[in-house]
């Protein structure tokens, strides 16, 4: 399988579905992504105290140098984020396990998830 073939595999499995077959995944697969999709709201819920000093993460890897060095001098407002922000972050997690679940229903691989990178 290659990457640059990944999403029109996901689609073609998907039209499945209009000709009322069953999608390729399995109860364990099924039961894998309902079991991540309860870790990932209760990391959302229930947050761990976050270092907010400022570091380079991937999150901000490509911003301008220039913003990146008033984001470090300037700490207002670091670690505060609203409500509408908040649920992004939920639908992000909670979409990326529903498209690691496609994924794996195409029989791709999925390797090094989560791993921490050295920026």
């Amino acid at each position: 399988m290659s990457l640059s073939t990944l999403v029109p595999d996901i689609y073609k499995h998907l039209e499945l579905l209009s000709n009322g077959t069953p999608l390729p995944i399995s109860d364990e697969e099924i039961d894998d992504t309902v079991e991540a999709v309860r870790a990932c709201l209760l990391a959302w819920a229930r947050p761990e105290k976050r270092n907010n000093n400022f570091t380079v993460r991937m999150s901000n890897v490509g911003k301008p140098d220039r913003q990146l060095w008033y984001e470090k001098r300037d700490d207002i407002g670091r670690g505060t984020v609203d409500g509408a922000t908040q649920i992004k972050f939920l639908y992000g997690h909670l979409l990326e396990e529903i498209v690691l679940m496609l994924v794996r229903m195409t029989e791709h691989t999925v390797t090094d998830e989560q791993k921490e990178v050295v920026v």
